[in-house]
């Protein structure tokens, strides 16, 4: 079974610390003694880009559904592992915050017009009265 990070490597002893930054970003120390496999135990998905001694790596799958990153030389790590945002996301988020914008536009231009008009049948109501009186 994989923890949430693990190294595929024909070594017995790797060690390897991580730090959940927040749910799509990760931060690795690693150091191992020949060519290995770094595995996130997420869905594998291309987004996933690691950047590793200034260097980024697309994310490969593993075993079928997961994520990995092959490290070619052996050595000692820092790497950032991190969830890029798809256009697409982008896109969508930009389409609801404009969406959200126009409602909360057209909710206050409304609010203001009925409150216009409550005043302006106040004032002729008061008009009125003032007339008959």
């Amino acid at each position: 079974y994989f923890d949430k990070l693990s190294v595929v490597t024909q070594e017995m002893n790797t060690n390897i610390e991580y730090t959940k930054v927040r749910p799509d970003k990760y931060t690795v120390h690693v150091n191992f003694d020949s060519p290995s496999y770094l595995v996130l135990s997420e869905s594998y998905h291309p987004n996933w880009v690691a950047e590793a001694n200034g260097k980024k790596m697309k994310s490969q799958i593993i075993y079928q559904c997961l994520n990995s990153f092959y490290l070619v030389e052996p050595g000692e790590y820092d790497i950032t592992l991190e969830f890029g945002t798809s256009p697409l996301r982008t896109a969508g988020n930009l389409i609801s915050g404009i969406t959200f914008l126009i409602i909360c536009s057209v909710a206050v231009f409304l609010l203001i017009r009925r409150i216009r008009s409550r005043t302006r049948h106040q004032s002729e109501a008061g008009v009125s009265n003032t007339l008959k009186g």
